[in-house]
């Protein structure tokens, strides 16, 4: 089975042993992320064990010098997501995610820019992580 494109978050491939995915990310300003393509065994996997069972909120690395940082999030239902990045301060720099998320694990990435395009200065700042019931922040660091 060959798919040319698809925006679908879930994706039938039990008719086959064997599947082929070529991911591309694109987060919600728009900004395409590198191609990836990756493999492995389509038996056995059905949408009920791809949803996580609770919140969840996850940075990696929680360190960077000058990469970009993955923001993992597990969401046990379809729901509004509000993920920004603060300084010390409280100054929200990015907002990264404001909008209807559905269930399952996703991924942004940061790449420690402000909203305004320009880099953030090397520091701690703040993810803050929101779903209607359910608040984290977690802390990163910049290096430069």
């Amino acid at each position: 089975m060959r798919i040319a494109h698809t925006t679908e978050t879930t994706l039938d491939v039990s008719d086959t042993d064997f599947a082929y995915y070529h991911l591309t990310a694109t987060d919600f300003a728009g900004n395409a992320g590198e191609e990836t393509t990756t493999e492995g065994s389509s038996q056995g996997l059905s949408n009920e064990e791809s949803i996580p069972q609770a919140f969840g909120f996850r940075i990696q690395p929680a360190l960077t010098v000058g990469g970009p940082l993955a923001l993992q999030f597990d969401l046990p239902r379809d729901c509004r997501v509000r993920l920004a990045a603060f300084v010390p301060t409280g100054r929200r720099v990015a907002l990264l995610a404001d909008g209807r998320q559905l269930a399952g694990r996703h991924t942004i990435s940061w790449d420690a820019r402000e909203a305004t395009g320009g880099r953030v200065p090397a520091g701690v700042y703040f993810l803050c992580f929101q779903t209607p019931g359910y608040r984290q922040i977690r802390r990163a660091v910049v290096l430069r």
